[in-house]
């Protein structure tokens, strides 16, 4: 029985020491992939934020190349009116406005010649 207890002893101790190395040995590899998921995570932030950064001045260049052809477009709409002479709409109300103040000083020029006719008339008859 003494072997017995003895052969348990050392089957429990070899079991403790196998146990152990292969906790170690499994421990080590969690380990190594836990380093290998964080080198794979800070590369991909640091591609997400090469990424962001790439999208943002795309954004800028697309900003920039809308405005610079709004201006070309603006210029090329103005250069095409001054050239048909083509009035503006600020140019076509003040012209308007204009007009209508002669139309009313020629009225009023008609009825003061209507005016003083009558009375030339007026003074004849009598």
């Amino acid at each position: 029985m003494n072997d017995f207890l003895k052969k348990t002893m050392y089957a429990g101790l070899g079991l403790a020491v196998v146990t152990r190395e292969k906790a170690e040995k499994l421990f080590d590899e969690l380990a190594e992939k836990g380093k290998e998921y964080r080198k794979e995570e800070e590369t991909s932030e640091q591609e997400e934020v090469k990424a962001e950064s790439v999208a943002d001045q795309e954004d800028a260049s697309k900003h920039t190349f809308f405005e610079d052809y709004e201006q070309k477009l603006r210029k090329l709409v103005e250069n095409t009116f001054a050239k048909f002479n083509f009035m503006k709409s600020d140019e076509q109300e003040h012209i308007a406005n204009r007009i209508e103040q002669l139309e009313e000083k020629l009225s009023k020029l008609v009825e003061d010649a209507l005016a003083k006719r009558g009375a030339k008339k007026e003074k004849k008859e009598a």
